[in-house]
């Protein structure tokens, strides 16, 4: 099947119509569903023991390198509150707040 642009002015078939609605809509299904993939690793690697106090979560969403250095040294900003703040952050945050915690240099990803 070979696809052709129409021109202005062409009238374009109701299925072609529907084709590319349904074509959208899978799209936009399918990165809903990487989005919430990379929420639930991000918030499995954000629970404070094992994985949240060495601050793989932040290196997982692409954070500057230097901040899993400090939750190291702050054994997750004071045993585990840190990592446990960014793990419901993550949990509960609605999508577009999800998308600012990707490389986010803060220490504190959900302070503005």
């Amino acid at each position: 099947m070979e696809f052709q642009i129409p021109s202005p002015g062409d009238t374009i078939p109701r299925d072609s119509i529907a084709v590319m609605i349904v074509d959208d809509s899978i799209r936009q299904t399918q990165a809903g569903a990487d989005n919430d993939k990379k929420r639930v690793i991000a918030a499995l690697l954000a629970f404070p023991v094992p994985f949240g106090m060495l601050g793989l979560h932040r290196i997982y969403l692409g954070t500057d390198p230097w901040v899993p250095v400090v939750y190291i040294i702050t054994f997750g900003g004071g045993a585990g509150v840190l990592p446990l703040i960014d793990f419901f952050e993550i949990v509960f945050s609605s999508d577009e707040q999800f998308k600012s915690y990707e490389h986010n240099p803060k220490i504190f990803m959900w302070n503005k």
